[in-house]
């Protein structure tokens, strides 16, 4: 295994407890130039399951500048969520990261810590003051050139008063507030039981319904040069009372009568 997918592995280990979750940004380390690296394209796909919700985040950042760049990138997930994919593209080379359970994980590195391999690409790790946050060094990013962050996590979507709200922060709070030429987004939301139209929270990030049938909703939102300023957020309601009509109009009156004597 090599150090780049053993660093993978032992992020695993500072998995957030967060009220809300933050969008990934890439910060440079070797340079005080703080526009070397920039965000170039953004998808985000949101696969919304009757309350379990996959979000997929595709980003490529670009090197601004004429020399090599090594980043740290940062991501926040909800509290109740756990990234489930997360990989870098190296050379048109997808190289995917080992998801590991916490336990396992702190044995493999507490073992490369006694051997005295070198652990300087786990430093994050260890910080016990950033449990809240996964990070990954990425290197290197060629002068002029890209590189492709895929990053995949799970979360299951409380019910208040039969309401649900699902947010993608966009806008950072761990770096400058940053914008992206690019920007594509895509909402599935199916669901057994009747919802209300879903309200989406800011006018600008309002996608366009592409599809609709029974039980199904496909929604979609394309932008260019779009400031990430604020957040992707929306929610619903579970209609109960529909679910309540269709009860009794399924049930007979005879049937009732019965259950009644």
């Amino acid at each position: 295994m090599n150090k780049l997918k053993i660093f993978f592995l032992l992020m695993m280990l500072i998995l957030p407890d967060l009220l809300n979750g933050e969008a990934g940004v890439l910060i440079p380390k070797n340079t005080t130039e703080s526009d070397a690296l920039q965000i170039q394209d953004m998808e985000i796909i949101i696969d919304l399951d009757n309350q379990y919700v996959k979000t997929q985040v595709i980003q490529i950042y670009r090197n601004n500048i004429n020399i090599e760049v090594e980043g740290e990138y940062q991501f926040m997930i909800p509290e109740n969520a756990a990234i489930s994919n997360f990989a870098i593209w190296e050379e048109g080379v997808r190289i995917e990261g080992v998801v590991m359970e916490k336990v396992k994980a702190r044995e493999i590195y507490e073992d490369l810590t006694w051997r005295k391999i070198d652990p300087g690409l786990m430093e994050s790790a260890t910080d016990l003051e950033n449990i809240n946050l996964f990070t990954v060094d990425v290197f290197p990013i060629p002068p002029f050139g890209t590189k492709r962050i895929e990053i995949e996590y799970t979360q299951c979507l409380e019910i208040n008063s039969m309401q649900s709200y699902y947010i993608f922060p966009l806008k950072p709070s761990l770096g400058r507030e940053e914008k992206v030429e690019s920007f594509h987004l895509e909402l599935y939301i199916s669901s057994d039981y009747p919802i209300s139209d879903v309200d989406f929270k800011s006018p600008d990030l309002t996608p366009v319904l592409l599809d609709e049938e029974k039980g199904f909703r496909h929604y979609q939102l394309e932008k260019n040069a779009l400031q990430l300023d604020e957040n992707f957020s929306f929610s619903y309601i579970i209609d109960i009372d529909s679910i309540y009509a269709s009860f009794l109009a399924f049930r007979d009156i005879e049937t009732i009568y019965k259950d009644i004597a």
